[in-house]
């Protein structure tokens, strides 16, 4: 019995051993893996911390840009104050352009955000004249101008380090002359009266100066204010063709815009492109534009005339080969047109020109006619008038009898001193 129970000891004993060195064992791995994790997190770490800071760098210019375009001026001023903690250059970050190639400030400056633009304008790390990684190349200010925003445009001119003149790379168009293409007057009026604006600088491409862009879109109210500018060059011609503004104006049709061209005595009426010799009154012509026409033909600065240099075409001859017949007429009728014939050979130009000046004949025929009827009604009514007055019993008679009576006793007195 004893032995027996000894046995039960022994063998309870070893399971308990068993079990305990079981736990061991598992624990002894556990502790090994978590060792080996360690070791390899700390092996790993200098590459996630670098990871981690690209990153936030990323999720920061993300937040950034947004918060610009949204107008969150206070999320802009929090991120601006803890920029420097990112271990990166601040300015980089800051101006660092989006996948459609605008900075932030580009973004702010189109949508009119002009709070979180005055707030990037006071942080010297923003570049305030960043050029736009597009195919235009623009600048902030070139965006509020394009845009119409008009408070931006103020608070930017209002800025020492923005460049008011500063070109686009694609063809050289300045605030001044996208204000004017697209004809936003209250910012062209603003940009006219910042000093540094140059009121004349072109494009570089073809020479199109902000006079020249108003004319040929037709924006009165922007040519009126250009006009107003004493150092407006308002014959500057593009260096491609030599057309002037006034030219453009007479090409497009754009009577409001020829009128204020032409009450400015600085414009020459006649100045010719250079490519063809074609005057603002022949493309009138041409163009077939009736009223810019009778408004050239009122004023005597213009030469009716003139022909181009490349065919020797005269207005006359070019609206009768466009078929422009009430032109034609207006021509003929005029006291200053030369009448050339035009060729034979050249049937439909002779054949308009023979129309308008049978029109213009029998036009001057009704007229005389007219005239001649209304002399001959005239004259009859004045003789019954007359025939009525002074008829026997009528009161121009006796007023007439009277002074007869008058005039033949003065003269019986004259004849009876005299004897």
């Amino acid at each position: 019995m004893v032995k027996t129970k000894y046995k039960k000891n022994n063998k309870r004993k070893k399971t308990q051993n068993k079990r305990l060195n079981r736990k061991n064992t598992h624990k002894n791995r556990r502790l090994k893996n978590t060792r080996k994790y360690k070791n390899k997190r700390i092996r790993g770490g200098a590459a996630q911390a670098l990871s981690f800071n690209i990153q936030n760098a990323d999720m920061f210019h993300k937040r950034f840009t947004n918060a610009c375009i949204t107008g969150d001026i206070i999320e802009v001023q929090f991120l601006l104050q803890n920029v420097d903690k990112l271990g990166q250059a601040a300015s980089n970050i800051i101006n660092k352009p989006e996948i459609n190639g605008y900075t932030p400030l580009h973004l702010a400056c189109y949508n009119g955000q002009f709070t979180v633009v005055a707030v990037l304008l006071t942080d010297r790390r923003v570049d305030v004249n960043p050029i736009s990684q597009t195919a235009s190349g623009y600048t902030p200010l070139h965006l509020a101008c394009y845009a119409g925003q008009f408070t931006v445009v103020a608070v930017l001119l209002a800025n020492e380090r923005v460049e008011v003149n500063q070109a686009t790379t694609d063809n050289g168009s300045t605030p001044l002359l996208i204000a004017c293409q697209v004809g936003h007057v209250d910012i062209v009026q603003l940009l006219l009266k910042h000093a540094a604006t140059d009121v004349n600088k072109a494009m570089t491409n073809d020479g199109v100066t902000p006079l020249f862009i108003a004319c040929q879109n037709g924006h009165n109210e922007v040519v009126a204010l250009l006009l107003s500018k004493y150092m407006t060059n308002v014959n500057q011609a593009a260096n491609d063709d030599g057309a002037t503004p006034l030219f453009m104006a007479c090409q497009e049709g754009h009577l409001g815009v020829v009128q204020l061209l032409l009450a400015d005595e600085r414009v020459d009426a006649n100045q010719a492109k250079i490519d063809t010799g074609a005057t603002p009154f022949f493309i009138a012509c041409s163009k077939g534009h009736v009223e810019v026409v009778k408004l050239l033909l009122s004023d005597d600065r213009v030469d009716v005339n003139q022909s181009t240099t490349d065919h020797g075409d005269i207005p006359l001859h070019a609206a009768s080969r466009l078929r422009h017949k009430d032109i034609v007429i207006m021509l003929l009728e005029n006291h200053r047109t030369n009448r050339v014939i035009p060729s034979a050979d050249d049937l439909p130009t002779y054949t308009i020109y023979e129309e308008a000046l049978r029109d213009v004949k029998r036009r001057r025929n009704a007229l005389f006619r007219g005239l001649v009827r209304f002399i001959i009604v005239f004259r009859a009514m004045r003789l019954r008038a007359a025939e009525k007055t002074y008829a026997p019993g009528g009161e121009g008679f006796a007023a007439a009898a009277a002074s007869f009576e008058e005039l033949a006793a003065a003269q019986r007195a004259a004849a009876a001193q005299t004897f």
